[in-house]
Parts: C-alpha cells; sequence; structure tokens
C-alpha cells in the first residue's frame, strides 16, 4: 500500500475507533487526465455495499464521506437518503473544493 492510501487508511480507521461507527468513503478521482465526476451509475453499487452490512442492530452508526469534483449534483442527496434509510445513526459529510461543505447528523 502506498503512503497516500496508508494515510487514508489511518484516518478512516482513526474517525471509525473515536465514533464507534463504520466509514463509507466514495471519492472520485480528480487527478488529470483521469478525473471522475459522481453521477448515478454509482448509486446501485453503493446499495450492494449497504445490503452486505450487518446494519440491523439500531445502534449501528455509519459516517459516510463522499468528494467530487463535479458531477450530478442530485446523486449525493440520493445516496444520503439511500444511507438514511438503513441506519438509525448517520453522519454524512461531503466536500467540495477543499472544504467540508456539509456535516448532516441523522
Amino acid at each position: 500500500m502506498n503512503s497516500q492510501k496508508k494515510i487514508g487508511a489511518t484516518l478512516i480507521g482513526d474517525l471509525e475507533k473515536e465514533r464507534g461507527s463504520q466509514v463509507i468513503v466514495y471519492f472520485t478521482g480528480d487527478r488529470q487526465p483521469f478525473g471522475s465526476r459522481i453521477a448515478e451509475d454509482v448509486v446501485r453499487p453503493l446499495y450492494e455495499h449497504l445490503v452486505n452490512l450487518d446494519l440491523n442492530d439500531g445502534s449501528k452508526v455509519i459516517d459516510l464521506f463522499l468528494y467530487s469534483r463535479g458531477g450530478d449534483v442530485s446523486v449525493p442527496w440520493r445516496i444520503a437518503s439511500m444511507v438514511e434509510n438503513s441506519v438509525r445513526n448517520l453522519m454524512f459529510w461531503f466536500r467540495i473544493r477543499h472544504k467540508v461543505q456539509l456535516r448532516y447528523s441523522h
């Protein structure tokens, strides 16, 4: 694992420990020429991940972190709604232009 991935994995692990949560991260590439944007095609695979998590325990806490440099602006809200309907405790973060713009807690 390269150093960037190790840093990310460490930060995610630290967040999970501090909040007693499981973190779901969706990160689109932002390096040229391979930049990508958030789009409708991500909703179904994320749903499949949710189905495979053991969310029957009502005390489960999910932190959802989305990062994208653009794309369909309705998709983050669809994803947040989908996760919100699956868990009792949700913290939703998304990042636009290097700042955390929204911190929504359910």
